[in-house]
């Protein structure tokens, strides 16, 4: 009997200690979780608080690339950031997405493709050409599902999008921006013809490592300054408006 309860409590005793055990394990592992994760997102703010183009021009990571690091808590993340020559977003009903054409002219022309939703609920989009030298905006309405509106027809898209439009462009022309209408839409532009476009937004991934083993990663992208919406609807000067 004696032989009996002794076993019992051992039992017990031991079932108390692993549990105990198991527990410090995961908090400690929640705590290097924890760690690492705020070293990644350190990571991050640093190459956001630089000039990102500086950052890819060391090449230290090859054509369009570079990276850095910066500590946190004795935790080094290394943060790595791409350029990305193609733009693939969701813009919302009326809302704008502006891509930049600088540099490019006469001979050179993009692809848009819009909406992986079928009509009757995919969106229209309107494209909006600005040239500095002319001081003109060419804006051209293109038709997703048809609505009366007299609006461009579109070709048949590809690769999951509804509709596609290939758009030229001529000298001077700075950047494009392209509302949807009706309803939100998926969207990508991509250069057209052997066309290569200028950069469209950055790709920042950073990763940081504990000496326990944790590992985490964060990665976000970055688009180059752009007015909002509501700024297509005021004149347009190229340069700057005298008074």
């Amino acid at each position: 009997m004696v032989l009996l309860l002794t076993v019992v409590l051992l039992t017990i005793g031991l079932s108390i200690a692993s549990r105990s055990i198991t527990d410090v394990r995961l908090s400690r592992q929640e705590e290097e979780s924890s760690r690492a994760f705020n070293a990644a997102e350190a990571g991050i703010e640093e190459a956001l608080r630089k000039n990102l183009s500086s950052i890819v021009a060391s090449g230290s990571c090859g054509v369009g690339c570079g990276t850095g690091s910066v500590m946190l808590g004795g935790i080094t993340a290394n943060y790595k950031v791409t350029e990305e020559n193609t733009l693939e977003t969701q813009i919302d009903e009326g809302e704008t997405v502006e891509v930049n054409v600088t540099g490019l002219g006469n001979g050179n022309s993009l692809n848009i493709d819009w909406a992986k939703t079928a009509c009757p609920s995919a969106a229209s989009i309107v494209v909006a050409i600005y040239n500095g030298n002319s001081k003109t905006v060419r804006r051209t309405p293109y038709q997703g599902c048809p609505h009366g509106d007299s609006f461009a027809v579109s070709s048949p898209g590809s690769g999951g999008f509804q509709f596609h439009k290939v758009v030229d462009l001529t000298n001077s022309d700075q950047y494009i921006r392209i509302r949807a209408v009706y309803t939100g839409t998926q969207l990508r532009v991509t250069g057209a013809g052997g066309t290569v476009l200028p950069v469209q937004f950055w790709r920042i991934r950073s990763d940081a490592r504990t000496t326990g083993g944790e590992t985490r990663s964060v990665e976000v992208t970055q688009t180059p300054p752009a007015p909002p919406s509501i700024f297509d609807f005021v004149i347009f000067s190229g340069s700057g408006l005298t008074k």
